[in-house]
């Protein structure tokens, strides 16, 4: 072949390649920019919301200390998690453009991806990569729908993803070349990835430690080369790997001390955290590794994408595999370290996803450049690996990001008009989640449990707010059953002894000389036409037991208002106990269904004799429609019971409902069941979790039900 050929040979080959890397750029820009408008912060909102907030009063305050607002747990309103700086490159972003805080943390988070690429690229390059396999890589990352979903998300993750990529690329060029202007950027990238977030600082320190120990060796002395270069190599090594280490063990005793001086936020310090951070006792457990497995094929790579990237793998002989080898083993080493952390939080996989699709596209690369006899093959599965990560996006987050949404619920936009902008929330039975707080921008006092168990440190916590005025005290799961939580913030804070308000989740209490004022204005906007205020609705007696504690309800002892949620059985049940608070749920034909989330027991009492029970079983079609396989209903069961009244169980019935796996399952499922009942005994009617005891959307309904 001629040299003229030769060149047009590589001039084509660069414009498919340019060609390729466009449109996938593209392909990617667009799946970020679905539901970009929208304000809520879908995909673990509690660590969205937890970041927001804190640029959010940054910017109201203008304060841009290390001692950062996060108002979310009493004062003295800071616990900073980590070092501010996305906080900061995003309040001044949105100073600087008017763009709202929404729209600017993800372009900050987008922005830091992109500028991650090059990085990667440039360690592949180094390690011998071709312009093929890099571009293989590439492909993987910019289809993946953890790096569409949270390459926008409101979080640290991508701007530490690009410190950690950008310190390794930078120390390996500074050692190869020994450029000092490398050195420095390998510098101050480790300071800012240690900062940022030091579990991802990590993922890159375990390859960083393999590459020095290789320098250490190949710098070693022998009688060949002499003294050799060691001396330089260790003072280089020590100072890239000094510095970050100081800021980061420096800013962890800050942000402790700072935490420390918050009676509720003072369970946060890093000694407290590290059974937790760790996984101590948990690290083997074969549950929690399946739901790695399932966060992996699901968020990162489908199952068939890894299969065809192990089986190139197995074509190409592993030729040139131990850099893929390599990613993969430190894929699952920081899984290991983390086994918590990554079992329990998608977003964490930005930090190490690229490790594993790097493998995956390498091995595809290996296989396009092994011959002609495989170049076609190899070919076909990258397009079809390509074609399966965009299918399992369009599947899972796609749906998430596309549901038009404000940010705000029937609470926020309630709390937003009718509380003032200085007043402190009160909310128990939310962790110490900052969605209501975020939503509502407002500061609060999130009550966790175990500061509802401590009367000692939740007076200290009422004490740092005796001189702010309290806005509301809302009761979410079984909070709103703690009188006594109810009892100190009247005392303290003049909050009214009885709810104001209530949801399906939430008991919403006002200030005493409020209430009557709140409930006249929540009246009047539940009179406007469509108005989302519909779902408050005025508080009319006890509430009903949220969780199933062992406590069993009698349904005489409720109030009026509350035994009409039982007003679609005939007859009402006895007894009742439940998982979740009862409530009665319209279907689209205007057929009232009572939702009977698992757990669920109805007992009924009634006469002797043979009888025959009509209802109708179902699943919400949420619950299981447009879902990924982990995130699914993994069905219910419903179970009628004779129980005699020294105790005895004679199991009458049972259906079990799959809809995610059986077409047959979906839509309301007739129930005719017939059975007789003896003297002194009665039927208990109990809606189940799925064989595996997992009740995650597990959205049943029962439909009109008699007893004849």
């Amino acid at each position: 072949m001629s040299a003229a050929e030769q060149n047009t040979g590589r001039r084509r080959t660069v414009t498919w390649r340019t060609f390729v890397l466009l449109g996938l750029l593209a392909w990617h820009a667009w799946a970020v920019s679905i539901g970009w408008g929208n304000l809520n912060l879908p995909g673990n909102e509690f660590r969205q919301t937890q970041t927001a907030i804190s640029a959010y009063f940054i910017q109201q305050d203008r304060d841009f200390s290390l001692a950062y607002p996060t108002p979310v747990l009493g004062k003295p309103w800071s616990i900073p998690m980590e070092f501010p700086l996305y906080q900061w490159t995003v309040v001044g972003l949105s100073d600087a453009t008017g763009l709202s805080l929404t729209a600017a943390g993800r372009t900050v988070s987008v922005a830091c991806f992109y500028l991650f690429l090059p990085a990667l690229m440039l360690l592949l390059r180094r390690l011998g990569q071709t312009a093929t396999a890099r571009l293989a890589v590439l492909g993987l990352l910019l289809t993946s729908p953890i790096y569409i979903f949270f390459a926008r998300a409101f979080l640290i993750e991508t701007m530490a993803l690009l410190f950690g990529a950008w310190y390794l690329a930078a120390l390996v060029e500074a050692r190869e070349r020994w450029s000092r202007g490398w050195l420095a950027v390998a510098i101050v990238a480790g300071v800012g990835a240690g900062l940022v977030k030091v579990t991802t600082y990590l993922v890159f320190l375990l390859p960083a430690a393999g590459w020095s120990v290789w320098w250490l060796w190949q710098d070693r002395p022998t009688r060949a080369s002499g003294a050799g270069p060691l001396g330089r190599t260790l003072l280089w090594l020590a100072g890239v790997h000094a510095i970050p280490f100081a800021a980061t063990l420096v800013w962890l005793h800050f942000a402790d001390a700072v935490k420390t001086a918050s009676p509720a936020g003072e369970c946060l310090v890093s000694a407290n955290l590290t059974v937790y951070n760790f996984g101590v006792g948990r690290r083997f457990d074969p549950q929690l590794w399946k739901l790695h497995g399932e966060l992996i094929l699901g968020s990162v790579a489908g199952p068939w994408a890894v299969l065809l990237g192990v089986g190139a793998l197995g074509l190409a002989r592993f030729r040139g595999a131990a850099v893929g080898l390599g990613c993969v083993a430190v894929f699952f080493a920081v899984q290991a370290v983390f086994p918590l952390l990554y079992a329990w939080h998608d977003y964490y996989y930005v930090a190490i996803a690229f490790l594993l699709l790097t493998a995956i596209g390498l091995a595809l690369a290996r296989v396009v450049e092994a011959g002609r006899s495989l170049r076609w093959f190899g070919a076909a599965a990258s397009v079809a690996v390509l074609s399966l990560q965009v299918g399992l996006y369009l599947r899972s987050y796609f749906e998430i990001q596309r549901v038009p949404s404000d940010g705000t619920s029937a609470l926020h936009q309630m709390v937003r008009e009718y509380v003032a902008p200085a007043d402190v929330l009160l909310v128990a039975g939310d962790d110490w989640s900052s969605i209501i707080p975020y939503y509502t921008r407002r500061r609060a006092l999130m009550i966790m449990e175990n500061l509802e168990r401590e009367p000692a440190r939740l007076q200290r916590a009422f004490e740092g707010l005796r001189d702010e005025k309290i806005g509301m005290l809302i009761l979410k799961g079984k909070a709103r059953s703690n009188r006594a939580l109810v009892e100190a913030a009247v005392g303290y804070f003049g909050v009214a002894d009885t709810p104001a308000l209530t949801t399906e989740e939430f008991d919403v209490y006002s200030r005493a000389d409020q209430r009557d004022w709140l409930l006249a204005r929540v009246a009047d906007r539940t009179r406007e036409p469509n108005s989302r205020y519909r779902e408050l609705q005025p508080y009319a007696g006890p509430p009903v037991p949220p969780l199933l504690t062992g406590r069993v309800v009698r349904v005489p002892d409720l109030a009026p208002r509350q035994r009409e949620l039982f007003g679609t059985m005939q007859p009402r049940p006895e007894r009742f106990v439940a998982y979740a608070t009862p409530a009665v749920w319209p279907d689209g034909g205007g057929v009232a269904r009572f939702f009977a989330h698992p757990e669920l027991r109805l007992w009924f009492a009634v006469p002797p004799g043979a009888h025959r029970l009509c209802t109708e079983f179902g699943l919400e079609p949420g619950a299981y429609e447009n879902l990924r396989e982990n995130e699914a209903s993994d069905g219910v069961e419903l179970v009628a019971t004779i129980v005699a009244a020294g105790g005895g169980r004679v199991e009458v019935a049972r259906r079990r409902l799959d809809p995610a796996h059986f077409p047959g399952d979906r839509g309301p499922q007739t129930i005719d069941w017939t059975f007789v009942l003896g003297a002194g005994e009665e039927l208990e009617l109990a809606v189940l979790a799925g064989p595996a005891g997992d009740i995650r959307r597990d959205w049943a309904t029962l439909g009109p039900l008699r007893i004849e």
